[in-house]
């Protein structure tokens, strides 16, 4: 951790902000799966999808970016605790089983599934070699965060590129991506994807908090 940072007064607030906004995107998406609006039709702007994913994203960094009251609150979560919910991109192997089942395309679920196993399943080790602050761990740290990145843009590409609308320009005669714009597999593009992108990002910010305090304890302050 930043040595040089240290907790605000108003970080306890900003934490009970924090989980109600998430709440409320938790909610929405929930809302929107159910009416069926992330299905979209041909033609029409997915606007619903657009308010679920991208918006959150502007909101989070643009706060980020503004060093205040957010910022302060992202410095005090436990750098281990941002790496390791991660793990639970293992339930990914659901894609596999149900493109096995012929209900998801295999251009779709094989690279998205893979990936977000191979990055569930390194989570937990990565965040308990956190500690040791040696050069190996500064390198995973590093490539394992870019590679989630990179993960999550590819699965939400070929999700695109698979879908029924007019940008599935790899959906065929096949199954298509539909599937997962319906409950319970809809929170994952409109949810999760961006809440594990925000913290990849988060994580990616706070890198230099490894090569600061070598063989410290990168946890809350």
């Amino acid at each position: 951790m930043n040595a040089d940072i240290h907790p605000r007064p108003d970080t306890d607030f900003m934490r009970i902000v924090v989980i109600g906004l998430f709440v409320v995107w938790f909610a929405f998406s929930l809302q929107m799966a159910w009416q069926g609006r992330y299905a979209g039709s041909p033609g029409t702007p997915p606007i619903a999808l657009g308010l679920s994913v991208v918006l959150p994203i502007i909101i989070a960094v643009t706060a980020y970016r503004g060093r205040g009251a957010f910022w302060a609150f992202c410095q005090t979560i436990d750098l281990r605790l941002v790496v390791a919910v991660h793990a639970a991109r293992l339930m990914a192997l659901d894609f596999l089983l149900t493109a096995a089942e012929g209900h998801l395309p295999l251009t779709f679920a094989i690279p998205a599934g893979v990936g977000d196993i191979l990055v569930g399943a390194a989570a937990i080790p990565l965040a308990l070699a956190l500690g040791n602050g040696s050069a190996a761990t500064k390198r995973w740290y590093l490539t394992w965060n870019l590679g989630g990145v990179v993960d999550l843009t590819l699965a939400v590409t070929l999700g695109i590129l698979n879908s029924p609308g007019p940008l599935g320009i790899l959906a065929g005669h096949g199954p298509t991506s539909l599937l997962m714009s319906e409950l319970p597999r809809s929170l994952v593009p409109t949810f999760l994807v961006p809440s594990y992108f925000l913290l990849h990002c988060l994580a990616l910010s706070r890198r230099h908090e490894l090569t600061n305090r070598p063989g410290g304890d990168p946890q809350a302050h």
